[in-house]
């Protein structure tokens, strides 16, 4: 892929053709049946979960058992339309052979990105859930719009399954959507980076998470490795040189 400059975007996203907002509405469907469910489900968190979170990186590493609803997982986790569609438009534009998006949560980005994956005729998406039971959702979600042959999941906490990972893949396009710790967000950038293209698309969500999260996206945005970067809907968006 060609390196570019990120275009400010000043003006409405484009409108969608036909057949792209056919997907988008079975997804959007999907998210509203979610956001129903009142199933509950046991998972260890492995995250910051707070945004004044004093964890260390070892009681991140053991995680904490929780109870969550599935619905309430879906509307607090899951990115909003808007930003699902900055992925959705990123992965049209860009045409990715090779992704990668840690934090699945219940399928919703993922379904984005799938969706313009196959809009595109190529690519696939390797995406990791630290939660098999989030991970289970995930995978009937993408099943029933018709994308799960875009999509493996690969099931456990990020830094025991991503070196696999990076070992057998270079990337084009990468999301990082879970943890939200300043540390391991710049460690994930710092892995991920040498297994990167000049012009591999870069997403980190939530750059305005926690104030360690913002010193995350400074550092991230600052790298010399970097042609570009930019915000937007929540995201910080960065282009390797």
């Amino acid at each position: 892929m060609t390196p570019m400059r990120w275009r400010q975007r000043t003006t409405p996203p484009r409108p969608l053709r036909a057949d792209e907002a056919q997907y988008i509405e079975r997804i959007e469907a999907e998210r509203a049946s979610l956001e129903r469910s009142t199933d509950q489900v046991e998972l260890i968190d492995y995250g910051a979960r707070t945004p004044d979170s004093r964890l260390s990186t070892e009681e991140m590493a053991a995680g904490t058992l929780v109870r969550r609803v599935i619905g309430e997982v879906c509307r607090t986790s899951s990115k909003p339309p808007a930003a699902a569609r900055v992925l959705f438009d990123l992965i049209r534009e860009r045409a990715p052979a090779t992704c990668l998006e840690l934090g699945t949560c219940v399928g919703i980005s993922a379904a984005y990105e799938a969706a313009a994956l196959e809009l595109n005729g190529r690519g696939m998406l390797f995406t990791i859930e630290g939660a098999e039971p989030l991970a289970a959702q995930a995978r009937a979600l993408l099943a029933r719009v018709g994308l799960d042959h875009r999509v493996e999941f690969r099931v456990g906490r990020f830094a025991d399954v991503l070196p696999r990972l990076l070992d057998e893949h270079v990337f084009d396009y990468v999301f990082i959507d879970g943890h939200h710790d300043e540390r391991a967000t710049v460690q994930y950038f710092e892995a991920i980076l040498p297994r990167t293209r000049s012009g591999t698309a870069l997403v980190f969500d939530d750059i305005d998470w926690s104030d360690g999260m913002r010193r995350a996206w400074k550092t991230i945005r600052s790298s010399d490795a970097l042609e570009s970067s930019t915000r937007r809907e929540g995201f910080g968006l960065a282009l390797v040189a």
